[in-house]
């Protein structure tokens, strides 16, 4: 069993030595401010730029997140406590900040889950949340993020 299962099982940490549900009980200044967290709540397959010891997520694994009934309800929690986050801040509310790359990543793992309406409506919201205050690259990386291999893996 891989690193990212054990976490979103209960049974394994986060570099931080934090469970899955200590992180989402964790309060809105760690989510801002924390930066190791959200590459274990949100894992891709590619290597973290910004993290480069976190885990890489391999097909398996989002087969196992999509798939099993418990842990895609927690990968669905996960998506509920960042849109909370999102939505008792301004700070993202703005023309650069690093939670425009952190929704990418949250849009990505979302359609690796199989859970492609849930990535939908979340990059509608976020659009909708930011109006014209973020740029079109902004946007266009979300909108590619929805796509298996988006252009700027590709490029």
């Amino acid at each position: 069993m891989s690193d990212i299962i054990k976490f979103y099982k209960g049974q394994g940490y986060d570099a931080n030595g934090n469970l899955f549900h200590d992180v989402l009980q964790k309060d809105d200044n760690y989510w801002e401010t924390c930066h190791g967290h959200i590459q274990w709540v949100f894992p891709l397959p590619e290597p973290s730029k910004m993290q480069p010891h976190s885990p890489v997520a391999t097909f398996d694994d989002f087969t196992i997140l999509g798939l099993d009934p418990v842990l895609k309800m927690r990968v669905l929690a996960a998506q509920g406590r960042y849109i909370a986050f999102l939505d008792r801040t301004t700070q993202w509310r703005r023309a650069k900040d690093h939670n425009h790359l952190r929704i990418t990543r949250v849009l990505r793992c979302l359609c690796f889950c199989g859970l492609n309406d849930e990535a939908f409506e979340f990059c509608e919201y976020a659009k909708h949340e930011v109006g014209n205050i973020v740029g079109k690259e902004t946007v266009w990386y979300w909108n590619e993020a929805l796509k298996r291999n988006p252009a700027w893996l590709t490029a």
